[in-house]
């Protein structure tokens, strides 16, 4: 009875300890480890975001604070096993007092312990939430800790839109650093917009009605009783008699200024050969440079709901706040430092089918009103990138914020993969030689070839007004005489012009394009909160096609903050285009969400065909990331079965668990698949 008695209290102690020992590691689980919530549905490249997603985090204070949570997790480790040694000497007592003595000690001291370190967690984690919070610059909520939408104030941006919408592009690019001084800043937006609601026409000009039709260009005329058209955003004298900003309507000043005093400014317009504005560019007056000699400084554009449409439209109702902003660093030197063409496609000497885009990548930022036009001496005046003959019609199309710049000709010559119309260079022989010619800008000071100061809208120019440097050698030669302006000439290949040649073949390629890699990888779960998304493509693709056509849809939608803002960048390795989106963190303010990518088959390759929206990626293990690749047979590895089904003909790029549903229609379809299945 005895030895039954002791048994069964033994087994009791036994079953307390270990309910206790239970207790203390789940709650040192919840306390020390970040939960991992894993996503049982398949997806395009990403999962569910934790909502302790670990960071890089600079502010030395945070650092300190999390080495004493990891402290207090290896004491509270301790604590568990003096616990465990304690019910240990207690069941091993046979009876002895003393041991039990011992043994209940033991257990009292460590439960102290543990009590003091759980405490002492508690306001270690109070400072790193505080800390984060005020170096993320988030306001965590009302007194109950409740957060509330309005209450999130960190790369939010709520009420600030997102690129994709009304807005194209600009730059400085969002919490874009070591800005020089001297820069302007450029807007270009999606549709039209009506230059006359920011800036005024001070200096009373006019488009010279009584000139022909052709309108890009028109000479510009002081305003009167036959010309009454103002221009709107142009200078005169050079750049001695400029339009202003209209006041409150682009507002620019330093995040630090709790008056927010704004810098007053000038006001360019870029016209197309219809007359139609897509880029502004602002350029500081008042004070001519931006930021400080003594260190970086912070500020923030607002484009306000004074911004019309070429429509009379508000550009920004369909924001909650009806305007655009965000923030930009300078640092503390101006932009002496000329562009010059870092890369261009077709290669020198290639042989190219007909069906093929000319790209040219410049080193840095160029302006729009110099890098961008359409090229038809008919009916455009546009000559800073031209080639070798004036019958080569199209449009040269900025982008990548403002380094690239891709040729699309207009002459149809088809269809193309995807059955929509194709364009190709003339080719009136069967191997055509071309020749590109990229003209520089005018000088200021022509005698000083230490200074590439150019005169506004000569040539191409970077966004502080510095001259192309054609021959890198960081001499400033000027730019020659044009010869002829709607074609390259001889005499023009010298200085800090830049030129190269290819050869134009009569033939055209229709082969689709599709994407080899996703990053971050299919079905990943835990993604870092700015973790950009990576698609990699199967070869060169034209950059004006991906923004736009890559989407990140969140599911839910965020809380307390408007949709994903995205910045598209593209670059070329190894003969493939690998786009990068950035974005608004992922899981703003603690939120678990998922998210899926589509990309659309209207990316384009250089060669103008659709990207086969069918074809991509396949893994049998989540999170993997796996290249598609296509072989010289036909034969594919690592991809996505396809299918000719015009029902059935978009993939659901995943890993294995959809296998009888990862063909859709089309991207909606597959997205409302994946949707239906994730967890409630």
């Amino acid at each position: 009875m005895h030895t039954t008695f002791f048994f069964v209290k033994k087994r009791r102690q036994i079953l307390s300890l270990l309910l206790l020992c239970i207790g203390l590691f789940c709650a040192l689980q919840f306390v020390f480890v970040s939960p991992v919530f894993a996503q049982e549905e398949d997806t395009f490249g990403l999962q569910q975001i934790d909502d302790e997603s670990v960071l890089v985090v600079t502010d030395i204070r945070v650092t300190i604070a999390r080495i004493i949570r990891v402290a207090l997790s290896f004491l509270g480790i301790i604590a568990v096993v003096l616990v465990l040694y304690a019910g240990f000497t207690i069941m091993t007592a046979g009876g002895n007092e003393e041991n039990v003595t011992k043994g209940k000690k033991i257990l009292m001291n460590a439960g102290i312990g543990l009590a003091i370190i759980l405490s002492a967690w508690a306001i270690t984690q109070f400072v790193i939430t505080r800390l984060e919070n005020a170096t993320k610059g988030i306001t965590v909520g009302d007194e109950e800790g409740v957060i509330k939408p309005g209450d999130i104030n960190f790369q939010s941006y709520s009420g600030s839109g997102a690129l994709g919408g009304i807005i194209k592009d600009h730059y400085p690019a969002r919490d874009q650093i070591e800005i020089p001084r001297n820069a302007s800043i450029v807007v270009t937006f999606n549709e039209p917009i009506d230059p006359e609601s920011l800036i005024e026409n001070t200096n009373d000009t006019c488009f010279n009605e009584s000139e022909d039709k052709n309108k890009e260009g028109d000479e510009i005329v002081k305003c009167d009783g036959k010309n009454k058209v103002p221009y709107i955003g142009d200078c005169l004298q050079g750049d001695k008699e400029c339009d202003k900003l209209k006041d409150g309507v682009v507002q620019i000043y330093r995040k630090d200024d709790k008056q927010e005093t704004k810098v007053k400014g000038l006001g360019t317009a870029v016209y197309d050969k219809d007359r139609l504005v897509f880029d502004v560019v602002f350029d500081p007056q008042d004070p001519a440079l931006l930021g400080e000699l003594k260190g970086p400084i912070w500020y923030v554009v607002k484009l306000t709901s004074a911004v019309k449409k070429a429509n009379k439209e508000g550009a920004f109702d369909n924001t909650a706040s009806g305007e655009y902003l965000w923030e930009f660093q300078t640092g503390v030197n101006s932009d002496f430092t000329p562009p010059f063409v870092e890369g261009f496609y077709p290669l020198e000497g290639q042989e190219i089918p007909r069906n093929t885009i000319v790209q040219i990548i410049f080193s840095e930022p160029v302006h729009p009103g110099v890098g961008k036009g359409v090229l038809d001496k008919a009916t455009s005046k546009f000559s800073n990138l031209v080639f070798q003959a004036d019958n080569v019609i199209g449009e040269w199309k900025l982008n990548n914020g403002y380094t690239t710049a891709e040729f699309v000709p207009k002459e149809s010559c088809g269809i193309n993969s995807c059955g929509n119309e194709l364009f190709c260079l003339p080719a009136p022989q069967p191997k055509t030689p071309y020749e590109v010619l990229v003209r520089t800008a005018e000088l200021k000071n022509p005698g000083n070839n230490q200074s590439f100061d150019a005169k506004p809208f000569s040539g191409i120019q970077d966004m502080a007004n510095n001259a192309m440097d054609g021959n890198e050698d960081g001499v400033a030669q000027g730019k020659p005489s044009v010869i002829n302006k709607y074609k390259s000439d001889e005499k023009e290949k010298v200085a800090d012009n830049k030129y190269w040649k290819f050869t134009v073949k009569d033939n055209i390629d229709l082969t689709s394009p599709h994407i080899v890699s996703v990053l971050p990888p299919l079905d990943d779960s835990n993604v870092e909160e700015d973790k950009p998304v990576v698609v990699t493509f199967s070869e060169r693709m034209q950059f004006n096609s991906i923004p736009g056509n890559i989407n990140i849809q969140e599911e839910p939608k965020a809380e307390g903050v408007d949709g994903l803002w995205v910045k598209y960048e593209m670059s070329n390795i190894n003969e493939k285009t690998v786009a990068t989106v950035k974005h608004r963190d992922f899981g703003p303010n603690g939120q678990d969400l998922f998210y899926f990518v589509s990309v659309s088959g209207e990316v384009l390759s250089m060669h103008g065909n659709c990207m086969y929206p069918g074809l991509g990626p396949f893994a049998k293990t989540k999170g993997a990331g796996p290249n598609c690749t296509v072989g010289k047979d036909g034969k594919t590895k690592g991809c996505v079965a396809v299918t000719t089904n015009k029902d059935k003909d978009t993939g659901c790029i995943i890993t294995e668990g959809l296998e009888s549903e990862y063909l859709q229609a089309d991207v909606k379809s597959c997205l409302e698949t994946m949707t239906k299945k994730l967890p409630k």
